[in-house]
């Protein structure tokens, strides 16, 4: 899979096609897909994110975060360009969903993607206090992000619009 460092996919969760996954189970560890090893886990004993299946109208498996979480930490890949893309669907429900983060030790660079589901919009930021608004679509809809950053800047595109360019 060439400069591929981690590779997420609902429909593979456990690198086995889901065989031994029924519908509403706990998901403690998401098997990196890349070869890299960087799986996403969560090892405090809760805060589990669980998977749903046969989502929106087809064979399509989700992982649902609802006030659970996974990490993963990308070692191989620390100060180097990324460019993250993310298939999500916003929640109902009051509050604020992190969706991802990125920081670097000791320092104020950082990337969040927050998830407001009590506005219908999210908040992103690189570097402090820099909020940029927009709207993250709707509930039951499936929307794509794709994220290019470095080390200091960095542009986000929302279902093909760019939103942010740091």
């Amino acid at each position: 899979i060439g400069e591929l460092n981690l590779w997420l996919d609902a429909s593979n969760i456990d690198g086995d096609e889901n065989a031994g996954i029924t519908n509403g189970a706990s998901i403690t560890e998401w098997k990196d897909l890349s070869g890299k090893n960087s799986h996403a886990k969560n090892t405090t004993g809760s805060k589990i994110p669980k998977v749903k299946m046969n989502q929106y109208g087809g064979d399509y498996s989700i992982i649902d975060l609802e006030g659970g979480y996974l990490d993963t930490y990308l070692s191989t890949h620390t100060n180097q360009n990324a460019t993250m893309f993310f298939v999500y669907d916003r929640q109902g429900g009051p509050g604020w969903d992190n969706m991802f983060d990125a920081w670097q030790d000791n320092s104020y660079l950082v990337w969040w993607l927050m998830d407001s589901r009590d506005n219908n919009t999210s908040d992103s930021t690189i570097r402090g206090n820099n909020w940029v608004h927009f709207n993250s679509g709707n509930s039951n809809e499936l929307n794509v992000l794709a994220v290019r950053v470095n080390a200091s800047a960095g542009k986000a595109y929302f279902n093909g619009s760019q939103i942010l360019d740091t």
